[in-house]
């Protein structure tokens, strides 16, 4: 009976698509949830390469993991999916639109769990235009909202809303969503070996980011940059070609772009080796990987307030505000900073960023949460 039951939801969830659906059975269990996000890392996960790309990706794993360890089948669908089996007893929706939406309307009587991975979606979207059209009234040019987010309705039909980020994440959503919210630490790259730090009299910086290149605050740190050219700056990471297109005249020789680089390389461990500050003036935020993954190695970081781990006070400087006048606030702070300062900081970074962000920590967290919610679902 079993290996017919098997057999009827894998044909089910083949017609889903190639790689675009994951099954998971528990032993006698008919409790299952159905979770929106990335079915397709199962059929990748002994690719070390492909799962370095992002965090997400051992994650994902570890999600199915601690779903199963409570008793609970998965079925996984890609986050666009609109297709998804009738008639399961489903006791759990957990994951991201826009296919949270479409599952949470198929099962109304489902738990629903929100996963977000980045800040409210409507301070994102107002972010986007207001710096966006910042810097077209600056350059006098058109550059296109790019990273805006579609309207959902995720967070008002939720039950509740895990969360990627930290407090400063938390206040970018209005107050009367607040109170559903657990925060979650997401993981970081597991590098293969320790860096050897060089400290530079030049107090080299570095920017990593990937699209997105105003609302990551690119343009502020190169307008800074350029100002300044008696400072090194590093910019790691794609330039969208229209953005490119406005510097390319203004570089300085202070400025090396280093277009993308794998984080696992020895290319990437040179540049961050040879920088002692990530700065990253980001508009909106989960939690960047660039942040906790360099801080890992050490690298010293000046951010936004939305871009900030909980304790960043005492790891290393928060800028006032998405302006030129913070950027230089910083770099006034880290003029004043001794040599054994600096080595003290990136040391204290270094241990904060690899205990805190690790996978099994957030396996750990996540189980910890669904367990809760778990106990409180059969309470009731």
């Amino acid at each position: 009976m079993k290996f017919v039951r098997d057999l009827y939801y894998r044909l089910r969830c083949k017609m889903l698509g190639k790689k675009h659906s994951y099954i998971s059975r528990v032993p006698e269990s008919e409790k299952w949830v159905l979770i929106s996000y990335l079915p397709e890392v199962f059929y990748h996960q002994d690719n070390p390469y492909y799962m370095k790309v992002h965090q997400n990706r051992y994650e994902m794993i570890r999600i199915n993991k601690v779903f199963n360890k409570l008793g609970y089948n998965t079925l996984i669908v890609s986050y666009n999916s609109t297709v998804v089996p009738e008639n399961l007893n489903v006791k759990i929706v957990f994951g991201i639109e826009p296919a949270f939406v479409h599952l949470s309307q198929m099962y109304p009587d489902a738990y629903k769990i929100y996963y977000a991975t980045g800040a409210y979606f409507k301070h994102q979207n107002g972010m986007i235009k207001k710096r966006t059209d910042e810097f077209n009234k600056y350059f006098n040019v058109n550059l296109p909202y790019r990273r805006m987010v579609q309207e959902h309705n995720s967070v008002d039909i939720a039950d509740c809303i895990l969360q990627i980020g930290s407090q400063f994440t938390l206040k970018t959503y209005p107050e009367k969503y607040r109170q559903k919210i657990t925060i979650i630490d997401q993981s970081s790259m597991n590098f293969q070996k320790a860096i050897q730090r060089i400290l530079k009299p030049t107090r080299n910086y570095i920017w990593l980011g990937s699209s997105g290149n105003v609302l990551k605050g690119l343009d502020l740190v190169l307008n800074f940059f350029i100002s300044n050219p008696q400072y090194t700056l590093y910019i790691v990471g794609p330039m969208e070609e229209e953005f490119k297109k406005i510097y390319s005249k203004s570089i300085t020789h202070n400025i090396h772009l280093c277009g993308f680089v794998n984080m696992d390389s020895c290319r990437f461990m040179e540049i961050a080796a040879n920088c002692n500050f990530l700065i990253y003036p980001s508009a909106s935020e989960g939690m960047p990987g660039s942040v906790i993954n360099l801080m890992k190695l050490g690298v010293i970081p000046i951010l936004s307030e939305w871009a900030s781990v909980d304790d960043i006070k005492s790891l290393g400087f928060i800028l006032n505000d998405l302006d030129i006048q913070s950027i230089s606030m910083a770099v006034d702070w880290c003029n004043s900073l001794s040599d054994e300062e600096i080595n003290r900081l990136s040391k204290k970074c270094s241990v904060y960023a690899t205990k805190k962000y690790s996978i099994d920590n957030f396996e750990k967290q996540f189980e910890t949460f669904i367990s809760r919610i778990s106990t409180h679902l059969y309470e009731n």
